[in-house]
């Protein structure tokens, strides 16, 4: 019996007994064609091996052969690998280093964290790879504050003072080295300064920590201020407490104690144009307020922030919790 075989383009007829099975045609195809190892297709569809039917039902149908030599087999099999190339294992494992590094080295809380990050593509020097691990490691270093103030930040982005329309308009007056849009929504920081190198990390660090606050207050009072000094404390008694091999700078050469480091910063705002004066004199007041603290006092200065408001301020402070309380209802009974 005539069977037609197409391999390769080509045409061709193989003969076998009538009587024969599947199998025994795979066996006449293999023998005649010198295959390793083969694939018979009618009309599209695959011809199992095993079939139980007869070879008979084949005939006057156009059969595809699809096979790999026993010679392609053996060249393949003789030749050495590229030690150049990695290998599956290799690149499985190097896939494997590089999931570590980018999750476990930047772990924050499940709940309490910044869920995003984005950085500006056009920077190549550094490159916008090292800005968001740049923004990751400052993340994950102010993580324990935002467990300890149950905050979620929903972007932690760096600001682009080319197309920033905030930058352009504070730009003419002062510094912005950073804003907080919607309390939390997105915070936006300066990286980079204008030769295009990244800031120190401590001046990054304080500026995030400054953002953070506007978390829970808005404008620069007292209240402000004085959680400022809190987080400020509460992250430089953290590093005290880290060991030599914390991959984080530290204040290096300062002698100065926490309540001192605080106040100084404090104190220096009241040379800060983006702020006004009535904000700069808070500032100085909290300043001075730290500075008077007993020692054992200095890591967590200000427990409580209506202590330093004046009256006025003592009520807009409540007005503005009591809008923020309505709000959350709101949107409670909208889910609802």
């Amino acid at each position: 019996m005539e069977l037609i075989l197409s391999y390769k383009g080509k045409l061709q007829s193989i003969e076998v007994a009538s009587t024969a099975s599947v199998a025994d045609v795979y066996a006449t195809v293999r023998r005649l064609l010198n295959l390793e190892s083969v694939k018979l297709l009618s009309k599209g569809k695959k011809i199992g091996e095993d079939h139980d039917i007869s070879a008979a039902t084949l005939q006057n149908k156009k059969l595809m052969a699809l096979g790999t030599s026993a010679a392609a087999v053996h060249e393949v099999q003789s030749k050495t690998s590229d030690p150049t190339l990695r290998g599956f294992d290799s690149e499985a494992a190097r896939e494997e280093k590089r999931r570590q590094y980018t999750t476990n080295s930047f772990e924050q809380n499940a709940q309490y964290k910044f869920c995003k990050f984005k950085t500006i593509q056009r920077f190549t020097s550094p490159h916008y790879f090292e800005a968001e691990k740049l923004l990751k490691s400052l993340a994950q270093e102010v993580s324990f504050l935002l467990v300890k103030h149950k905050w979620v930040v929903g972007s932690l982005n760096e600001m682009d003072p080319e197309n920033d329309a905030l930058f352009k308009k504070k730009e003419k007056d002062c510094s912005l080295l950073g804003y907080n849009e919607n309390a939390g929504k997105c915070i936006y920081l300066l990286l980079r300064t204008p030769d295009g190198a990244f800031r120190e990390r401590d001046s990054l660090i304080q500026t995030l920590l400054h953002e953070l606050c506007h978390n829970e207050v808005g404008p620069h009072n007292a209240a402000f201020f004085a959680l400022y000094a809190r987080l400020r404390s509460q992250y430089l008694t953290s590093k005290q407490n880290k060991t030599e091999k914390s991959r984080f700078v530290t204040l290096e050469d300062d002698t100065r104690s926490t309540e001192q480091v605080v106040a100084d910063e404090l104190r220096s705002e009241s040379d800060n144009a983006a702020i006004s004066q009535s904000e700069r004199t808070s500032a100085a007041a909290v300043a001075q307020f730290i500075e008077y603290l007993p020692e054992e006092q200095a890591a967590f200065p200000i427990h409580t922030t209506m202590d330093l408001l004046n009256d006025e301020e003592r009520q807009q402070e409540r007005k503005r919790r009591a809008e923020a309380a309505e709000r959350r209802l709101q949107r409670q009974q909208k889910k609802q």
